[in-house]
């Protein structure tokens, strides 16, 4: 038994080991708030029952887990950009700080100001004439594997890799395709991914086909703004600007009657956001830092897409 326990604590500490459960997660429809004939023939169409329900709660949790311990095991977390950054929930978990089991009741979790999808927007494209064979490859393969009006149990991820035999090993897969859109110099993915982005997964599709890729990944819960295209070719946002609360005070009326009922501002230079605030809000910096120190972050925050990797 102390074997035992012994090795799973050692193995708990990699995100393999939630990988594993993520993909064995039981479940059994006990049909009991619809049709299990019709549950068995097609249950992605129909509200699933508290049991389905509740193990693919479960198993997202456990995906959710894997990627915050990968990210952090790659020096890709928020912990890790900046010295006195407060730990991410991966550092805390293998610190012994941090106890999951509120992590895995809905209930606990609505306490956390964290999201759970980490938006991923991947464009595929090929530079050299010797990639286009791959990137026409990998056209077919995507249009194969997620044609127009595809539902959501047929949007995996894991699907592209599946249907074209490419190895899975040691890579996290929690994510699902949104939307695609395939045109003559480009592949763009959008995907929903469990936390942060499956960064390993797209360079390995990429290898795999003999392509470049560039991404752009957001999770604000877990301070993930990330873009890989430097040179804005594909993917041009630099910075980001949050309105999430309008100050009581009335300070910021003017910029708050300017956006309505919009709350996400993207930006494709500093430049372009320092004129943006200064000509609808009326307010003047001259850093996106010293503009952020203006506004605070209880209402208004400011983020800069990084490339980490």
């Amino acid at each position: 038994m102390e074997l035992t326990l012994n090795h799973l604590q050692h193995a708990s500490l990699e995100p393999e080991f939630f990988i594993s459960l993520a993909k064995t997660a039981p479940a059994v429809c006990m049909g009991t708030e619809k049709n299990v004939e019709d549950c068995e023939q097609n249950c992605g169409q129909y509200y699933r029952c508290s049991n389905i329900a509740e193990a693919d709660d479960r198993s997202r949790q456990w995906g959710t887990l894997a990627a915050l311990l990968s990210m952090h095991r790659s020096r890709r977390c928020t912990c890790c950009k900046d010295e006195g950054t407060e730990e991410c929930p991966a550092a805390k978990y293998l610190a012994g700080a941090w106890d999951i089991s509120a992590f895995f009741h809905s209930e606990d979790r609505r306490r956390f100001k964290m999201a759970n999808v980490c938006m991923d927007t991947v464009v595929f494209y090929a530079t050299l004439d010797s990639q286009k064979e791959g990137f026409f490859q990998l056209k077919q393969a995507v249009a194969d594997c997620y044609p127009q009006g595809i539902d959501v149990d047929d949007s995996r991820l894991c699907r592209i890799f599946e249907q074209n035999g490419i190895s899975t090993d040691g890579l996290c897969l929690r994510s699902d395709i949104a939307d695609v859109s395939l045109e003559d110099g480009q592949i763009t993915l959008y995907c929903d991914s469990a936390w942060s982005p499956m960064y390993e997964a797209y360079l390995c599709l990429a290898n795999h086909f003999g392509v470049c890729f560039e991404l752009m990944a957001e999770e604000s819960g877990n301070g993930i703004y990330i873009n890989t295209d430097i040179n804005g070719a594909y993917l041009t946002p630099r910075y980001k600007a949050y309105l999430s609360e309008r100050p009581e005070d009335g300070s910021l009326d003017v910029l708050f009657d300017v956006a309505g009922t919009d709350t996400d501002f993207y930006f494709d230079s500093e430049d372009d956001l320092l004129q943006w605030f200064r000509e609808r809000g009326g307010i003047t910096a001259d850093s996106a830092q010293a503009l952020q120190n203006i506004l605070g972050e209880d209402h208004v925050s400011i983020h800069e897409f990084v490339n980490p990797y």
